[in-house]
């Protein structure tokens, strides 16, 4: 067990704060599963975005989505060596599941006008999972890289994780995958859960 991990245990209490923090994230994301499943089934509102109408829809699956994994793997690679800053994200994205959650089921839209679905590669070629086109209010994708420029330390990191958010929303946009106020109001939502957790945290 490397240092920083064998102090954070030493703590009273950080097992049981790590293992709940786990578990409660695969709750929350077994409950996504399921609820994106309802989001499908449901009609919703189709809105007039005067900013898609200036962009021309085109595919860019592959390149958003190894954005993603990148950024995602990267992360891990840097947190995994700071356990205190991992607890943070973890807790930081589940609250972020919930809140987006709840913002889906209070806005119900149907996708935009020409929207190209994202389609992820890994997905596809393991043959499992569906193509989603409902899960719209807030963006996942772009508050999730916003969270990790929040979430990490190091300069470098956070600076291309800043850029990376800009570029992946643009992307969405540019495949009308999402309306432009699903991504616009993502951070706002990264924001909000990594405060609250900041919050509750220094109140233990």
């Amino acid at each position: 067990m490397s240092e920083p991990w064998r102090k954070f245990f030493e703590r009273k209490n950080s097992l049981l704060e790590f293992s709940v923090s786990i578990l409660l994230l695969v709750i929350v994301l077994f409950a996504l599963s399921r609820f994106l499943k309802f989001v499908e089934l449901r009609n919703g509102v189709i809105l007039d975005d005067p900013i898609l109408k200036f962009l021309y829809p085109a595919d860019f699956s592959t390149l958003i989505f190894l954005i993603i994994y990148l950024s995602v793997f990267a992360s891990l690679f840097y947190l995994i060596r700071k356990p205190d800053l991992l607890v943070v994200a973890i807790q930081s994205y589940t609250l972020l599941l919930i809140l987006r959650i709840i913002a889906m089921y209070l806005i119900p839209l149907n996708p935009p006008a020409n929207t190209i679905p994202l389609i992820d590669p890994l997905v596809m070629a393991f043959g499992t999972g569906e193509v989603l086109t409902k899960d719209l209010f807030f963006s996942g994708h772009t508050a999730l890289l916003f969270l990790l420029f929040l979430v990490v330390g190091n300069r470098t990191l956070k600076t291309s994780f800043f850029i990376l958010t800009f570029i992946l929303a643009f992307l969405l946009l540019k495949q009308h995958v999402h309306y432009s106020i699903d991504v616009f109001c993502a951070p706002i939502f990264s924001y909000t859960s990594y405060k609250i957790i900041l919050s509750l945290r220094s109140r233990i």
